[in-house]
């Protein structure tokens, strides 16, 4: 209903993104094929080592989608490709959303438009991409930043031993291990061990002698 707002040009596909993820996707290279392929709706795919864990699409060789699998069992997962929650749409088609109740974009228009037999296709790219369900994945994410598996822009420059500051390195007599990221304002005591994957973000405080290890500050957060 917010698109809806938009001066959107029917020739031009809208983005939709699902909140819920981190990717370095080549958009530009999905609207070519977007458009080449006379797409009602495309959905970026990722081959994904356990597609089990995934809702997978099913596609026929052209690249057109036959369905979705919901985290299929292993003798049903008959791709790999999964569902990034990452869609070029033409505008016109957020006139099948209804007013007034809910409605769901995967649940309810992508099933609405292949029942009505749209020209639904997958483009699958090969960039970063982490669905962030648990803490686990959040986690992951934030240390694949830090090695530097994510193209990304970075709140900071990374120093010769790989670390990632922000604005200037804290003062103090203590010992960092590479790779981490420390944020604006940022204060460690004497004798503090921050570890390598550690995140200490804006504001933080580490209390002397404390030890960080693999360990994620969010802002405004103090380790005694």
């Amino acid at each position: 209903l917010a698109a809806r707002k938009l001066e959107l040009s029917e020739k031009d596909p809208l983005l939709v993104m699902g909140g819920d993820s981190i990717c370095d996707f080549d958009l530009g290279q999905a609207v070519k094929f977007h458009r080449q392929a006379g797409a009602d709706l495309t959905i970026i795919g990722k081959s994904a080592e356990n597609p089990c864990e995934y809702e997978l699409i099913d596609r026929e060789e052209t690249g057109r989608v036959r369905g979705l699998l919901e985290k299929p069992g292993f003798a049903q997962a008959v791709t790999d490709i999964a569902n990034t929650g990452v869609y070029l749409v033409n505008p016109q088609y957020l006139e099948l959303i209804p007013e007034g109740r809910e409605y769901d974009f995967e649940k309810d228009l992508l099933p609405q438009m292949l029942a009505l037999e749209k020209n639904i296709m997958v483009w699958e790219d090969t960039g970063y991409w982490c669905k962030i369900e648990e803490i686990n994945d959040f986690v992951r994410c934030q240390q694949d930043i830090l090695l530097g598996r994510v193209n990304c822009r970075l709140d900071g420059e990374r120093d010769e031993a790989g670390n990632i500051i922000a604005r200037a390195r804290p003062v103090g007599d203590y010992h960092l291990t590479p790779p981490c990221y420390i944020g604006e304002g940022v204060n460690i005591a004497d004798g503090a061990l921050v570890e390598g994957l550690s995140v200490l973000d804006h504001g933080c405080a580490v209390g002397r002698n404390s030890r960080i290890t693999g360990g994620i500050l969010l802002p405004e957060s103090f380790v005694g």
